[in-house]
């Protein structure tokens, strides 16, 4: 009784771990879809950005048409290689909207080295940790991955996404280089940005739901939320989930009341469950043992009514192949066919051929009736088998030439061999088949027959 206490324990805490690992693989899950969701816009725009810079120039008059004519972005700038601003244009009179632009990437001007750097500290300092009696930390990207030890690697690096903030806003970046060395950055519209990852999630509101998700930024503001799950302002999360580069600066937050660690089982209860679950193994096992016995029977009711039709059906082809065959001598005796209508010929040589398909299928049906009852023998000869593959491969020659299909056959066996010619037949006309059925036209098949000192080897 003690060890059954102490087993039912441990069960006890084996399920509570595993009720929290499902909860845990759960919230992941879900989320996880949630942010391949989002992540998709961005990935999109930069397929476009990396498409639309082959064609651009640094002069002002295309890239302010450009930025008029692309709702996605906000602005555009254009550096040389040697770090010189091309666009917005120096020297120039500057847009309003390109002074304010001018202003927000102060700091890329003064170092281009900050649009290499995975993360900046801004975002990895808002990134929050949590765990599933709090919230779980579901990832975090580590330190090292976050601060660069060495000068960044500008040369190997050809885009990329630089995420800041200026102020209540969120400002993402997509750099990328030209063939020419000039790089070329495309500020994103944050409005427009924001509306468009809304419109990748879930309605608001969404019936019989026991959750909550809110999408969040780094200061805590709450940017879009669906579930019906109602929640608490001092209510926590159960996990918060930080998405991937260029949006780390965003977070998932999910709340439910439903998945929480269920309370323990009484020792009574305990005992009673293992009660019942020996009663149900013990049934199951009563049960599993009839089924079996009865899948055998079953299956040797199949294997019998299988042999008896194939049976049934080898007579009637027989006499279609031999009365083919037979109709075939008689017109070449009687001169019927002409010599510029050969179609009657060829429409019996089909039907030889077919009933010969069939007969092949009817053998492979009852070679594996044999197999499922192990009475498959193997009846060796000493036989030709140069003629043996010559003679399936002339079998096949009229569907191979339907589809253009040209067969080279080389040997370099010269004498018998000791074979089961029925089977080898059987495995040629089996491959051979495949390739009818799931060959191209115009494709071509290469049989080739050798010895391996010890062993003949087809290919």
């Amino acid at each position: 009784m003690a060890l059954l206490m102490l087993a039912s324990g441990y069960l006890l805490k084996q399920e509570t771990l595993t009720r929290e690992h499902q909860i845990q693989s759960l919230v992941q899950a879900q989320l996880q879809a949630v942010e391949i969701n989002l992540l998709q816009y961005p990935k999109n725009l930069e397929q476009k950005f990396m498409r639309d810079v082959q064609q651009l120039t640094a002069e002002k008059v295309t890239l302010r048409d450009y930025v008029r004519k692309t709702p996605e972005i906000r602005q555009v700038l254009v550096m040389s290689a040697e770090g010189r601003r091309l666009f917005p244009p120096m020297g120039d009179k500057l847009l309003s909207h390109e002074s304010e632009f001018l202003e927000r990437t102060t700091d890329i001007w003064k170092d281009k080295a900050i649009l290499y750097q995975l993360y900046n500290d801004k975002m990895a300092a808002d990134v929050a940790v949590s765990q599933l009696s709090a919230p779980q930390k579901i990832k975090f990207p580590s330190a090292s991955s976050l601060e660069s030890k060495e000068p960044a690697a500008e040369i190997a690096m050809t885009h990329g996404w630089y995420t800041w903030f200026w102020g209540k806003e969120m400002n993402l970046l997509f750099w990328v280089k030209s063939d020419q060395g000039e790089l070329f950055g495309f500020e994103l519209e944050p409005m427009r940005m924001l509306a468009q990852m809304i419109s990748l999630l879930p309605d608001t509101i969404q019936d019989q739901t026991d959750f909550r998700i809110q999408l969040g930024d780094a200061r805590g503001n709450i940017l879009y939320q669906w579930g019906d799950q109602q929640i608490d302002e001092q209510q926590a999360p159960i996990a918060i989930y930080p998405l991937d580069h260029p949006l780390g600066a965003w977070k998932l937050n999910y709340f439910s009341k439903n998945l929480t660690v269920s309370s323990m089982l009484t020792w009574w209860n305990m005992l009673l469950l293992l009660a019942i679950v020996f009663l149900v193994l013990t049934g199951l096992a009563v049960s599993i043992y009839r089924e079996h016995t009865r899948e055998d029977r079953l299956a040797k009711q199949r294997v019998n009514f299988v042999n008896q039709v194939s049976h049934e059906l080898k007579t009637p082809l027989t006499n279609i192949r031999l009365y083919a065959e037979l109709l075939s001598d008689e017109m070449e005796k009687q001169n019927t066919i002409d010599a510029q209508n050969t179609k009657p010929k060829q429409f019996l040589s089909v039907i030889s051929q077919e009933a010969q398909r069939l007969s092949r299928l009817i053998h492979n049906v009852l070679d594996f009736a044999r197999v499922e009852k192990k009475t498959l023998t193997i009846k060796p000869r000493s036989c030709d088998l140069n003629m043996l593959i010559e003679t399936v491969l002339a079998a096949h020659q009229l569907s191979f030439s339907a589809k253009d299909i040209t067969i080279n056959f080389s040997t370099q066996l010269n004498e018998h061999v000791v074979i089961d010619p029925d089977i080898v037949e059987q495995i040629l006309n089996n491959l051979l088949s495949n390739v009818e059925k799931y060959g191209f036209s115009g494709g071509q098949v290469d049989v080739s027959v050798y010895r391996d000192i010890d062993k003949i080897v087809m290919t």
